[in-house]
């Protein structure tokens, strides 16, 4: 358990880090929580678990060449299922090493604290440890000691950790003759008799005894006497009566006396079966527990250097494992030189036009493959599955990203929270595989390696940029396609050629927004001439295939005003000037005027249409067909973040510093909660796989969405300052997999844990 540092206790710095806290130690080494020696910061994803040699075994002759193997096989290993390193020094006067921390208690305290876990979250737990052991036997290395103490539960699942006594396969082993090394009680049968024979099976019985651990409460082999211990192992006798039926077959042949007789980690994994979507499944005590270990961090953290936090804007910290400069990233990346200062995004009256958010919408598609491989192909490279999220939640911008926003299929394989500077990016993104796409002003994209931030390709910006024009993205199979002052583009996911392009309107039209939906982008064009001098002028409204012909399938005329398009339920609606009309999106046919109905955002779920960012305050809830208003909720609020409505007809609403739950056809207010966050701009408000979330320029919140209880408010180091709104979010988000990605106004992009 994290505890404070002790008065008189080690040096309060080491390497480039300043300790906070101390969380544990070993045969050779202590473990404290850190943060940048720079910054002060009270954000858990901004800390690092920092292990030195212990200093009565500083001169031990073994304990730095142990350490060294130690920093190395951690670089080696790469998995969602293991800590990732940050740095090491094992040549240092003092000698360090710095991995993720991950904020939740180890499955040893779990299980002491709530008991034992239910066969689901046993599953899950067993199939990602199992796959954390293929990328360690990948990267041609042992653990050697895999047990309850190594594992921490993070509210995304179980991270393996401490490499201290890894070694290569088939290497010699650091050890004093005469010595075991390891736990005793999770030990294998050849680990007791000869070190020198352990193989990757070893790790494997080691599993079994883990999961026997999990689901009961104790080791399969329980004696207090040495020898009685050793010989039950030996002979493979485990007692697993107590481990439920579902579990049993996979635990005893994990442990099977005869190494040659041990399953395969990818066996153990396909038989536990994948976890299932969604957030990981731990039992609510177990997520309190987690919870626990992040206000704990979070108080230490602000303990240490309460004085520094209005210093800790993110970007600025040297060592942080949230902002990395990786291989590929060029220095133009990471400059800290904003070329443009995008205005407001939320928009609370509908005069501000130009601040309006542009939605791009697609499918969201997720192709988990054919369940063969698991978490890896043959060659035990990770796999990722296919997985499409376009901006804002998808057609009718309802701002809700569904179970693909937390399930593990879609999880990036080798993903670490990142944090990078992209000048031109302003939002909105699209997420297509493990590349995220991300528009900017004047027709500019931007390719992001979602697992690591690196620049895949860039699309510079080009032509006069209309003052009201948003940027804006769509992809459609493996073409990504954004409208700008050149006209419409497509250009290969993959490596950002240009495959199409479409001169603009001709006339004095220039681009106000657009919207994607079916392969369809409907844009909206207004008076140059008029929108160049300040007036709203008249429109037009425009529909283009994206892919096939690409050709323009009709255009009417709009009134003056005309603003951000919407796209649902075979409508295309456009609010203007004049009021809100309805197109009929096949032909172009207008269906409804909605007079002095005048909205400043627009969206649509299940029959009902939602007008926000209006004068009155609130939202007004109307028939999408018929554009009659059913009812008002919140009359005279000012929202602070944009909406968001779920599949079960709940709204999400923020204002007065907590997040609101209603229903949106009763207008009934179903709970509130209190959300703390010093952004000036708000945030992104969304729903993901039955929760609340509200990401603002520092943390990411979240809700169940039946309660409003809080699961796990997750501080990931998302930059912010509480003095700028330049690192405020740009208001919109989007997420897979448990992952994160926020587009930030000053051109920084973040990715954290959901």
């Amino acid at each position: 358990m994290l505890r404070p540092l002790e008065p008189g206790g080690p040096a309060r710095h080491v390497g480039p880090y300043r300790l906070l806290g101390r969380l544990g130690e070993g045969g050779f080494g202590e473990v404290h929580l850190a943060c940048s020696a720079e910054v002060a910061t009270a954000d858990p994803s901004r800390m690092v678990a920092i292990k030195t040699i212990r200093g009565d075994m500083d001169p031990h002759p073994l304990a730095r060449k142990r350490f060294a193997r130690e920093i190395a096989a951690a670089k080696a290993v790469r998995s969602p299922y293991t800590a990732a390193l940050v740095e090491g020094r094992a040549d240092d006067e003092s000698a360090w090493l710095a991995t993720e921390y991950v904020p939740g208690p180890s499955l040893a305290e779990a299980v002491e604290h709530c008991g034992p876990l239910d066969v689901s979250s046993v599953r899950q737990l067993g199939a990602a440890l199992a796959g954390a052991l293929v990328a360690v036997h990948g990267a041609g290395l042992l653990h050697r000691d895999l047990k309850p103490g190594n594992v921490l539960l993070s509210a995304y699942g179980p991270k393996l950790i401490d490499f201290g006594i890894a070694r290569p396969v088939g290497a010699s082993a650091l050890t004093v003759p005469g010595t075991l090394l390891g736990s005793l009680l999770f030990m294998s049968p050849e680990h007791i008799d000869d070190q020198r024979t352990v193989v990757p099976a070893t790790d494997v019985f080691s599993l079994g005894s883990v999961l026997c651990f999990a689901s009961t409460g104790q080791g399969p082999f329980n004696y207090a006497d040495r020898g009685v211990l050793f010989h039950h192992i030996r002979l493979g006798k485990a007692d697993l009566s107590e481990v439920p039926e579902p579990l049993r077959p996979v635990v005893a042949a994990c442990l099977r006396p005869d190494p040659a007789q041990r399953p395969t980690p990818k066996w153990v994994a396909e038989q536990l079966g994948p976890p299932r979507k969604g957030a990981f499944g731990w039992p609510g005590p177990v997520l309190s527990l987690i919870a626990e270990h992040n206000r704990t961090a979070r108080r230490l953290g602000a303990q240490a250097g309460a004085h520094l936090l209005t210093q800790d804007t993110g970007p600025r910290v040297a060592y942080s494992p949230t902002l990395t400069d990786g291989p590929n990233r060029s220095p133009s990346s990471t400059s800290r030189e904003i070329l443009v200062r995008p205005r407001p995004r939320w928009r609370r009256s509908l005069p501000a036009a130009a601040t309006l958010l542009v939605s791009v919408s697609a499918t969201v598609l997720l192709n988990a493959g054919s369940g063969d491989e698991v978490n890896g192909d043959s060659t035990g490279k990770p796999k990722a599955a296919r997985v499409h999220v376009p901006p804002y939640g998808g057609e009718g911008h309802a701002r809700d990203l569904g179970a693909t926003a937390a399930s593990r299929d879609a999880h990036p394989p080798n993903w670490s929270p990142w944090a990078v500077k992209a000048p031109s990016v302003t939002g909105p993104c699209a997420l297509t595989g493990t590349t995220l796409i991300c528009a900017g002003f004047r027709g500019a994209l931007t390719a992001l390696d979602a697992e690591n931030g690196d620049t895949l390709w860039t699309r510079p910006a080009s032509g006069p940029q209309p003052p009201t024009a948003d940027p804006n993205v769509a992809v459609v199979g493996d073409v990504v396609s954004t409208n700008g002052p050149e006209g419409i583009a497509g250009y290969a996911v993959e490596s950002g050629d240009r495959l199409w392009h479409r001169a603009p309107k001709a006339g004095a039209y220039v681009l106000r927004g657009a919207d994607t939906v079916d392969g369809v982008m409907y844009s909206v064009y207004v008076d140059g001439e008029k929108n160049a001098e300040g007036r709203e002028g008249p429109g037009l409204l425009v529909a283009r295939r994206l892919d096939g012909d690409r050709k323009e399938l009709w255009r009417v005329p709009l009134a003056d005003g005309p603003q951000q398009p919407v796209t649902a339920g075979g409508r295309v609606y456009v609010p203007s000037g004049a009021g809100l009309m309805s197109f009929d999106a096949r032909t172009g046919d207008r269906r409804v005027t909605g007079d002095k109905i005048w909205c400043g955002e627009v969206q649509v779920r299940d029959g009902l249409l939602l007008c926000s960012g209006v004068q009155q305050g609130g939202v007004r809830v109307l028939d999408a067909e018929t554009l009659r208003e059913l009812h008002r909720i919140g009359k005279g609020l000012v929202l602070t973040a944009e909406p968001a409505i779920n599949e079960d007809g709940q709204l999400a609403l923020a204002y007065d510093k907590k997040v609101h739950l209603y229903d949106l056809r009763s207008a009934k207010r179903l709970w509130s909660a209190e959300a703390w966050s010093k952004s000036r701009q708000g945030g992104s408000l969304y729903f993901a796989d039955g929760r609340v979330i509200l990401a603002d320029g520092r943390s990411v919140f979240s809700f169940l969405a039946k309660s409003g209880e809080s699961t796990v408010a997750i501080h990931r180091g998302l930059p912010s300052t509480s003095e700028d709104d330049a690192l405020a979010p740009n208001g919109e988000c989007l997420a897979a997999g448990g992952v994160v990605y926020i587009p930030l106004t000053d051109g920084t992009v973040v990715s954290g844990y959901l």
